[in-house]
This record gives structure tokens, C-alpha cells and sequence, in this order.
């Protein structure tokens, strides 16, 4: 294809994505509101699904590129393998026919014998050679419309040829005249056809050429239009899934660092919505639940304060009527310290008055036993004068 016809392509390739994206604008806006949709399934889901929409759109796509790869290889190989060739064959027969034809008019033109035998040989050998090539060529034929055209080249050689070994022998046995009149006339009006018959061949085969590598391109060119789109709808697919996949799970992120910023600056008074049943939505609900017992514990601690502080102010007070007291026992206590000084200097007195006491109870017993022994013996010394006054009486 020449320069204009590739500018051509693209611009119509330009064309065709444009109209597509266009028509298929408000099916991705349809998609991304879904995608918001879908906060109340979990983020492995989310992602899993993502992740699995875009590998199957990249294996369509990649299945959808091997294909059109494969039309492309098999027009290519058909180009190689049955157009080429074929015209490649053919125009070599075209070629060997010529070649056929001028050592014809040589071996008619040529007086010795020995030039006429060389110039048979060499058609021989070139009639040899059309033969192995027709022979070649037939094995390619596939298509009905061909096989008719091959079978007129065939028919239209063989009346040649006929009409050529009678050229011959009439140039070989002396009758140059009546070779030349056959081959100006007969012979050359059979040559013509046959040679028309083989160049219907060769064009069939450079236009069976020529189509193969106009649908190569076209294949190309329809292959190019899809993958791009595909392409682009992959690449929308895949950032319409980052977007809203990263918008659900970082928006309530961001608002759980929120909750938790402002619970580090010790504000416990924030709101949280926890709508979304996903995993975020779950942190925030945790949040939430961590806010309030925080907000409880708080106010416990505030009131356990509140009755701690009460109790230390009626501690402090007591402390304070106690030190009072401790003043007025100290005080006591000194006076009473002093009234035992003196208790027990009496004490000592007393036990100095004890021990003389004692000493004069010792000597006043001694005193005492003495005595009992003299009225022991006056009891006695009575006794007998009452047993004497009896004995009187």
C-alpha cells in the first residue's frame, strides 16, 4: 500500500476508536457509579473481581490478537507459499514458452543440420522444463476458477505444440518455405492463444497476490482499530476499578486517621458513619466502639477523680483536726512527763521509805517472835498454875 492509502487506514482507525469511546462514555460512567456501589463487599472481593475483569479483558484481547495474527500469517503464507510461487512458476513458463518460440524461428532460420539439431535439443530441453514446472504448478491449483484457466493453457499448449512438431519436420526434412508460412500463420495464431491462456495464469496469480496482501492489510488494519480500543477499554476498565477501589478504601482511611488524630488530641466528641459493610467499614465501626469506651472510661476516671478529691479534702481536713489534736496530746504528754518525773522521784522516795519500813518490820517481827516465845512461856507457866489451881481446888 502506497502512502495515501495507509493515511487513509489511520485516519479511519482514528475515526473508529473515537466513535467508539464516544459511544461507550456514558456505559463507563455507569460503571464507576456500580464500582461506588460495591463498598458493601469486602476489598478482597473488590480487588479480587477487578483483577479478575482486567486479566479476562487481556486474555481476549491477547486471544483476539493471535487470531487476527493468525489471518494475517496464513494470508502471508498463502502469499508466499501459493501466489508467489505461482507467479513465480508461471512467469517462468511464460519465459520457457518464448524461449520455446525463438529456437522455433531458429532452427527454421538455420541451414546447417547441425545448428537444426542443437536448436531441437534446446527446445526439447525447454519443452522438458515447461513440462516439470507445469507439473509443479498444477499441485498449487485450489480454486475452481483457476483449475478452468490451467486446464485452457493445457488444452491451448498441446494444439501448440502439435502445430510446433509439424513446424518441425517441415524445417528439418528442407521445406523451410512451407515451415515459415505454418509458423507465421497456424502456428503463430496457436502460439498466442496459449500464450494468452498462460498470461491469464500469471495475472490470476499477481491478482491473487495482490488480494492477499490487500486483506493482510485489511486484516491488519481492522486488527489495529480493535486491539487499540481494546486497549482503551482495558486501560478505562482498569482505572475506573483503581479509582473507585482506591476512593472506597482510602476515603474511610482517611477518615478513621481523622477519628484517630482527634482522639489523640484528646477530643472524644467526634461523629463516625460507618455505612460500608467492608473491612474499612469495620475499622470505622471499631472506631466508633473505641471512641465511645474511651469516652466512658473517661467519664468514669473524671468521677472516681471528682469522689477522689472529695475524699482527699475531708482527709486533709481530718489530717488537720488530727494535727491539732496530736498538738493538745503532745501537750498532755509533756505534762504528764513531767507529773511521772515527779511520780517517780516520789516513787523513789517511797521505796527508800519502804526498804527503812521494811527494815523496822524486820526488827519489830524479830521484836514480835521474841515476844511470842515469852507469852508461850506465860501461857505455859498459866497452864501449870491452872493445873496447880485445880489441884488446890
Amino acid at each position: 500500500m502506497n502512502n495515501m492509502a495507509i493515511d487513509l487506514v489511520q485516519d479511519r482507525e482514528h475515526r473508529m476508536v473515537s466513535s467508539l469511546i464516544a459511544k461507550n462514555k456514558p456505559w463507563f460512567a455507569r460503571l464507576s457509579v456500580k464500582l461506588r456501589i460495591m463498598s458493601s463487599v469486602s476489598i478482597g472481593v473488590r480487588l479480587a473481581l477487578a483483577f479478575s475483569a482486567v486479566l479476562s479483558l487481556a486474555s481476549a484481547l491477547g486471544i483476539f490478537a493471535i487470531v487476527q495474527l493468525s489471518s494475517v500469517k496464513q494470508a502471508s503464507t498463502d502469499m508466499s507459499n501459493k501466489w508467489m510461487v505461482g507467479a513465480r512458476i508461471t512467469s517462468q513458463m511464460n519465459t520457457d514458452s518464448s524461449n520455446f518460440r525463438i529456437t522455433e524461428v531458429q532452427h527454421i532460420l538455420s541451414d546447417e543440420a547441425d545448428e537444426k539439431l542443437k536448436y531441437q535439443r534446446e527446445a526439447s530441453t525447454i519443452s522438458a522444463s515447461t513440462d516439470r514446472t507445469a507439473a509443479e504448478y498444477a499441485k498449487l491449483i485450489v480454486s475452481p476458477a483457476e483449475k478452468v484457466l490451467w486446464d485452457d493453457f493445457k488444452r491451448e499448449r498441446t494444439r501448440y505444440l502439435d502445430e510446433h512438431a509439424r513446424v518441425m519436420r517441415l524445417s528439418s526434412s528442407g521445406q523451410t518455405e512451407d515451415a515459415k508460412i505454418l509458423l507465421r500463420y497456424n502456428s503463430q495464431q496457436k502460439y498466442e492463444r496459449a500464450a494468452g491462456a498462460l498470461k491469464r495464469l500469471v495475472d490470476y496469480n499477481i491478482a491473487g497476490g495482490k488480494a492477499a496482501s490487500d486483506s493482510s492489510d485489511a486484516t491488519y488494519a481492522t486488527a489495529r482499530v480493535w486491539i487499540i480500543f481494546a486497549l482503551l477499554v482495558v486501560v478505562a476498565l482498569g482505572t475506573s476499578f483503581a479509582l473507585a477501589i482506591t476512593r472506597s478504601i482510602t476515603a474511610p482511611i482517611g477518615e478513621a486517621v481523622k477519628v484517630a488524630q482527634t482522639v489523640a488530641r484528646g477530643d472524644l466528641t467526634s461523629r463516625i458513619a460507618a455505612g460500608a459493610k467492608d473491612e474499612t467499614g469495620q475499622l470505622l465501626r471499631a472506631l466508633h466502639s473505641m471512641n465511645s469506651s474511651l469516652a466512658k472510661i473517661v467519664g468514669d476516671v473524671r468521677f472516681g477523680a471528682d469522689t477522689i478529691a472529695a475524699a482527699s479534702a475531708e482527709i486533709a481536713d481530718g489530717n488537720y483536726l488530727l494535727s491539732s489534736r496530736t498538738e493538745q496530746q503532745a501537750a498532755a504528754l509533756q505534762q504528764t512527763a513531767a507529773t511521772m518525773k515527779e511520780l517517780n522521784d516520789t516513787v523513789k522516795q517511797n521505796g527508800n521509805d519502804a526498804g527503812k519500813a521494811n527494815q523496822l518490820a524486820k526488827n519489830a517481827a524479830k521484836v514480835a517472835f521474841n515476844g511470842g516465845e515469852v507469852v508461850a512461856r506465860v501461857v505455859q507457866t498459866m497452864g501449870a498454875i491452872n493445873q496447880s489451881a485445880k489441884r488446890i481446888v
